[in-house]
């Protein structure tokens, strides 16, 4: 069973809850966040993030899941653990 996929058009990213099984695989063991699996490549994040970096907070606001990050008052100030 999958996680969910968050797309924001408004950023260009697609974001998925961080589980268990991927924290271990990529290195983020302990943390939570929303995960970065798509970019668009003429997205306004296009440089600031890539596939596999952890959203952990927008604009000074915790973002532990992709509920969190869809309710972020400010997405474009977003705030990645690479």
């Amino acid at each position: 069973m999958g996680s969910a996929v968050t797309a924001s058009n408004a950023l260009g990213i697609a974001v998925t809850d961080l589980t268990p099984d991927m924290a271990k695989q990529l290195g983020y063991q302990g943390q939570s966040g929303a995960l970065v699996v798509a970019v668009a490549p003429e997205g306004p994040l296009a440089s600031k993030v890539q596939p596999n970096d952890l959203i952990i907070q927008i604009n000074m606001h915790e973002v532990p899941n992709t509920k969190e990050f869809e309710k972020s008052p400010d997405q474009t100030q977003a705030r990645a653990d690479p």
